[in-house]
């Protein structure tokens, strides 16, 4: 996948060239904002009626979606959600369906940036970053140009990077955990957990028998005390006998 960054700052530094005030630039580049939206919703529109039409009723595992965190991120449910075993067909569906909503705001919001403000780059951006992001995604990959679903095209597809205003910014999503690697996380989180367990018996042991060492010296001081005592007490009785 093409890395924003590579893309962004070339259209930046190519705009700051072009005189984006001139009224016939601005139609231009508005032309080209609906040029490449129309065919995004075209190859949606396609999309859609492929997977409809094929209707694959291969059974695949869709593990729930991570809960967002951060500052102003919802609660996480209290009970986890669980896996579910829908059809491809209908997986396909859905994946298309969040690929229309990540970019169905940041659109609405560069519309009414551009309307207010005139502001051109954005235009330019969104053009090319939202053609990007559909034609390199899995779902168009697999059921427009026939990619083969395995490797890095098998479902579940990886989740897509939360998108920013201007294609920047973009926060990956984590990589999936391999099985291999997750049992060996729980192995060395086990022997974590057991060595713990020894350290703290051991301190235990530790303790108990620095404490009863403890009672044993109170127990010898308070018996040579009592000695002591004993013997001041039967020197007193001589002493008054005399």
């Amino acid at each position: 996948m093409v890395n924003s960054m590579f893309v962004v700052l070339p259209i930046i530094f190519l705009l700051k060239n072009i005189d984006t005030t001139d009224p016939e630039i601005i139609f231009y580049i508005r032309a080209l904002f609906i040029t490449a939206h129309s065919l995004i919703l075209l190859s949606f529109a396609y999309i859609y009626f492929k997977v409809t039409s094929k209707k694959d009723e291969t059974l695949v595992t869709v593990k729930p979606t991570p809960a967002p965190t951060g500052w102003g991120a919802p609660a996480a449910p209290e009970e986890p959600e669980e896996d579910r075993i829908v059809p491809v067909h209908e997986y396909d569906v859905e994946e298309l369906f969040k690929l229309g909503k990540s970019m169905a705001m940041s659109l609405v919001i560069t519309c009414v940036i551009h309307y207010k403000w005139e502001i051109v780059p954005p235009l330019v951006i969104q053009s090319v970053m939202n053609s990007l992001k559909v034609y390199q995604h899995s779902v168009f990959l697999v059921n427009v140009l026939g990619f083969a679903a395995e490797g890095s095209h098998a479902r579940p597809w990886m989740p897509e990077p939360q998108p920013s205003l201007f294609g920047m910014g973009e926060t990956e999503a984590e990589e999936p955990v391999e099985e291999d690697d997750k049992e060996e996380s729980d192995g060395e989180q086990k022997a974590l957990t057991s060595s713990k367990k020894k350290r703290r018996q051991r301190k235990k042991k530790a303790a108990a028998a620095a404490k009863e060492e403890e009672e044993e010296e109170e127990q010898e001081q308070g018996e040579e005390e009592e000695e002591e005592e004993e013997g001041e007490d039967e020197g007193d009785e001589e002493g008054d006998e005399e």
